[in-house]
């Protein structure tokens, strides 16, 4: 469901901005709905679009654990959360926020991490020709194609230990390679 709301003020406190800005934002082509009110979704759908400059940077990793960390699971404020860890509280806060707001992509990617870890492993397969196997990058393809194989499996609970299918990739290969030697014409004839 949509939040709506007549007050700029309002979209500029949801979106962490000055009031002065919304008014640039209404003339750079802010959605604003047929009944004069502003529908908050819709203005960061826009945003996430339209607006490069109000993309702040990726958190640190590892800042970024350690604050989400003591906010989701220890409770702690932001003033707490800066005492503890020794970062400002604006950084904390735009910790916070960054995640928030990456939330939904976050929840998406935690359950898709298997097909996407399968779709990375099809991805590197799909490079391997005849011509990379001779060569050492076939072998750094077959190498990622593991990884994300092992990735896949451990997201769907199942054994690493099983690499069959990057073998049977590689068998295939070298068979067909070793068919299109043997027929008439050939190079290799």
């Amino acid at each position: 469901m949509s939040r709506l709301t007549a007050k700029q003020s309002e979209i500029a406190r949801e979106f962490n901005i000055a009031p002065c800005t919304v008014t640039k934002w209404k003339k750079m082509g802010m959605p604003i709905r047929d009944d004069g009110l502003f529908d908050l979704d819709e203005i960061r759908a826009w945003q996430r679009e339209s607006i490069k400059y109000y993309k702040r940077p990726r958190p640190n990793k590892k800042e970024a654990n350690q604050v989400w960390g003591l906010a989701k699971h220890a409770g702690m404020s932001t003033g707490e959360i800066a005492k503890n860890t020794g970062l400002s509280q604006t950084k904390v806060s735009n910790i916070l926020r960054y995640m928030e707001t990456n939330k939904k992509e976050i929840d998406t990617f935690r359950d898709a991490k298997a097909d996407i870890f399968a779709a990375e492993q099809l991805a590197y397969l799909s490079h391997i020709t005849e011509d990379k196997l001779e060569g050492t990058s076939a072998k750094d393809l077959v190498q990622m194609a593991k990884l994300a194989y092992e990735k896949e499996r451990i997201e769907l609970g199942e054994s690493t230990e099983n690499v069959a299918v990057v073998v049977k990739h590689i068998r295939e290969l070298k068979e067909r390679r070793k068919e299109l030697d043997d027929q008439p014409g050939s190079e290799a004839s």
